[in-house]
């Protein structure tokens, strides 16, 4: 049991593979933490690898000591919800059929977010 989602992190500029960020429990909220995560890392956007890391703490915050219910992979873990695609080089978020520029994504409201998922 769970709500098992994933953020899949790309960009041909800085890594080999797309980077997961998996997360067991925080199904339909995970585009509301990307948002955030989005927010917050504003002046990181060109970079990747600090993006990518700004969006995982915002994921784990809550959580940081916890051994469980969050992981980093080079491939698609265990799915149950739409994966929010962050494209760095665009910057763009990619879910489901939908696509939105970066800024674009954290000026949705938490509702549209949710229903996104």
């Amino acid at each position: 049991m769970g709500a098992r989602s994933n953020v899949c992190v790309k960009s041909k500029k800085c890594f080999d593979h797309e980077i997961y960020l998996y997360s067991h429990w925080d199904g339909s909220d995970l585009a509301v933490t990307l948002k955030e995560a989005l927010k917050r890392g504003k002046d990181r956007w060109e970079d990747p690898s600090y993006l990518t890391r700004i969006i995982f703490s915002e994921m784990i915050k809550n959580d940081v000591d916890g051994l469980t219910g969050y992981g980093i992979s080079n491939h698609l873990l265990d799915n149950e919800y739409n994966i929010l695609y962050v494209d760095t080089d665009s910057q763009t978020i990619n879910v489901g059929y939908k696509s939105f520029s970066f800024e674009e994504f954290i000026d949705l409201d938490s509702r549209t977010l949710v229903r996104l998922m």
